[in-house]
């Protein structure tokens, strides 16, 4: 009998052990599962971000090419051996349809052409009425 409950203990003892095993291998695979997961939204995350960045270049770029009549306008002086940039027009599209704009900083003592080509504002079509905008210019935010 003693031989038999010493066996009996060994088995239940056994079997504990693989279930603890079970469950450290089911909590590994659930760790790996989380962390695949967090990648995937930091990938998708930063994908957004690119899409965004390459919309505001287009639209900056799309902005830079209109005169202020909407037109293109004539040779600047001094900017003769520039040559445009021309945006891709399906991605014109894509910008405009996102609810965004984006508009130039007018910034006392702020050179003409930073306004248009590197001090702006996007201002989202969530945005509140009243909400701080931040200029993307690095002077313009160190001056306030």
């Amino acid at each position: 009998i003693a031989l038999e409950l010493q066996q009996k203990e060994e088995f239940e003892l056994q079997q504990n052990q693989d279930l603890e095993q079970q469950q450290k291998r089911d909590l590994e695979i659930q760790k790996k599962d989380i962390e695949n997961k967090q990648l995937a939204e930091q990938k998708s995350q930063q994908q957004k971000l690119h899409k965004l960045e390459r919309k505001l270049a287009v639209q900056i770029a799309s902005s830079n090419l209109q005169g202020h009549n909407g037109t293109t306008p004539g040779v600047v002086p001094g900017e003769s051996g520039k040559t445009p940039i021309v945006p891709e027009s399906s991605t014109t599209e894509e910008a405009r349809e996102d609810g965004s704009m984006i508009i130039p900083c007018q910034a006392r003592g702020m050179p003409v052409k930073h306004n248009f080509r590197t001090a702006y504002f996007i201002v989202h079509s969530d945005t509140k009425h009243g909400e701080e905008l931040i200029c993307s210019y690095p002077e313009c935010r160190s001056a306030g």
